[in-house]
């Protein structure tokens, strides 16, 4: 692994500790350095940070302000603090305030500082793929899932349909043959004489063909008997009437947003806004599904090489028997030629982009019985609502 792909910012009023981490760590792990907590918080806020390491007693604000502060700005950053101080308070203070993964106290040894640090960076290398994992099953699972299901179940129905259809024209055609066979002899051929015709022999041929009819008969009725068995299995493997699905609105949106973090702030600043708790008819992963790609798409709104800082919200709210979803960003906004597109399969404006995330949206919320609305100014950012049904909790 690759330690200097993870950035470790150390902060430090004493500039005889910071040049004393710089020399421990060169050439093994990429460290960044702030005399102060304000700087600190700066650096945090522009930059791409995995760990902090912050000394606890610093003029204006200590360790465990920075480390709390710290935990607003990148909650995923591993927090620790450092210091010479035995002080049973501050320790507790910066736990609970900074929630920091480690105390450790002065003077630390070399290798154990290097052992700490490669643990910690191990540990957000683990976090970020449970992440990443997270990201995929979430991007494709409902539509990955049904293609899935739905393509295999077309595949057993269709070879099964195929054998059936096979049988059946086998039969049939073995069947006309013996018929003409019998026309030509005269005979009259009905299923209560086949034993009698059986019996003779100089209808060979004629028995041959009525016994082939009889057996592809049985094999097609077979394949029904297995077909009907599988259309039972499936019929039985899920509820007739399943119950109704519901979920906690504020709850789902709160869970997506933890899980959306640290990719939302790459992008600017988020902020949620629960203004109330409504109970909606949906899956909390259908709307945690719809949640992901409106933010997604307002994190993304923003206009390249712009000064000003990138801003999301996303509310809950309720109005009378409907329940709202709302995302708004201070983005691009939306072109008017391009409004009445968005929801289309495959219309996107995004290189790369696959113009699916706004159309399966709307389509899971629709199932649901609501609605989605967009409103945006070019130039002035956009808001999509989301309006979904309330249940009663």
């Amino acid at each position: 692994m690759d330690y200097r792909a993870y950035p470790i910012l150390y902060v430090d009023d004493d500039r005889t500790n910071l040049q004393a981490m710089q020399y421990l760590l060169e050439d093994r792990f990429t460290l960044l350095t702030a005399s102060s907590g304000e700087a600190a918080l700066a650096m945090l806020a522009a930059q791409e940070v995995a760990i902090l390491i912050a000394d606890m007693r610093m003029p204006g604000m200590n360790g465990a302000e920075v480390c709390s502060r710290a935990r607003d700005i990148k909650p995923d950053v591993v927090r620790m603090i450092v210091t010479a101080y035995s002080d049973l308070h501050a320790a507790i203070d910066a736990i609970n305030r900074g929630q920091i993964s480690r105390y450790i106290p002065k003077p630390y040894k070399a290798q154990e500082m290097l052992d700490i640090l490669r643990n910690a960076i191990d540990f957000v290398t683990i976090q970020r793929g449970v992440r990443e994992m997270e990201m995929r099953l979430l991007r494709g699972s409902p539509q990955a899932a049904a293609q899935a299901v739905h393509g295999e179940l077309a595949e057993l129905l269709a070879e099964l349909g195929a054998e059936l259809r096979g049988s059946i024209e086998q039969a049939s055609d073995l069947t006309r043959a013996a018929m003409v066979a019998a026309q030509d002899r005269g005979s009259d051929v009905r299923p209560a004489a086949l034993p009698d015709v059986a019996a003779r022999d100089e209808r060979p041929r004629l028995v041959e063909l009525l016994d082939g009819a009889r057996r592809s008969q049985a094999d097609a009725e077979g394949t029904v008997a297995k077909l009907e068995k599988l259309v039972v299995r499936l019929r039985t493997g899920e509820p007739l009437r399943p119950p109704p699905v519901r979920c906690d609105a504020a709850r789902a949106v709160d869970s997506m947003v933890r899980i959306l973090r640290p990719e939302l702030d790459r992008h600017g600043e988020v902020e949620v806004q629960i203004q109330a708790l409504p109970i909606v008819p949906m899956e909390p992963s259908s709307l945690g599904q719809v949640v992901m790609n409106l933010l997604l798409n307002a994190a993304q709104a923003a206009p390249p090489g712009s000064q000003q800082t990138h801003r999301t919200v996303i509310r809950v709210a309720a109005d009378g028997a409907d329940a709202l979803v709302s995302v708004t960003d201070n983005g691009a906004g939306i072109a008017p030629e391009d409004r009445d597109r968005i929801f289309n399969p495959h219309f996107t404006t995004r290189a790369g982009g696959a113009g699916l995330g706004l159309s399966i949206a709307r389509e899971m919320v629709a199932r649901a019985g609501g609605s989605i609305d967009v409103v945006s100014t070019p130039g002035g950012g956009t808001t999509f609502t989301v309006r979904l049904p309330r249940l009663l909790p």
